[in-house]
């Protein structure tokens, strides 16, 4: 089908290269926040006095899920300064358990525990 021919149902050649144009920016702007990386900020349970450690986490395809997660939790652990391996992330209202890279978002805060349970501070 001709740009001419598709004129007929869009109206004139302009209007179909803007919707074109918009349909690009849209998807780009779709696949630009699939791939760009997370920031997240980790703090230690139940430390009112620690101002929290920013993570940069990659967003990208991985065959191995798992060893992905273990890896980003021993990244915290060292870089945090936790006596013991960090098992888990929470969030810090609720306390919700993070189960996977795939469930962090983009510039929240998490509050990462060792052994025990997510401490709620006052």
């Amino acid at each position: 089908m001709t740009l001419s021919r598709l004129s007929v149902f869009v109206g004139d050649k302009s209007e179909l290269l803007k919707q074109f144009c918009s349909f690009k920016l849209r998807l780009f702007r779709k696949m630009s926040s699939i791939l760009s990386p997370l920031k997240i900020c980790v703090f230690r349970n139940g430390d009112r006095n620690y101002f929290g450690k920013s993570f940069v986490v990659p967003r990208r395809p991985v065959k191995d899920k798992e060893k992905e997660w273990d890896q980003l939790l021993d990244q915290i652990t060292d870089q945090v300064g936790l006596n013991k391996a960090a098992r888990c992330l929470c969030t810090p209202v609720g306390g919700r358990e993070v189960r996977g890279v795939e469930e962090l978002e983009h510039m929240k805060k998490y509050v990462a525990v060792t052994s025990g349970k997510f401490k709620k501070l006052p």
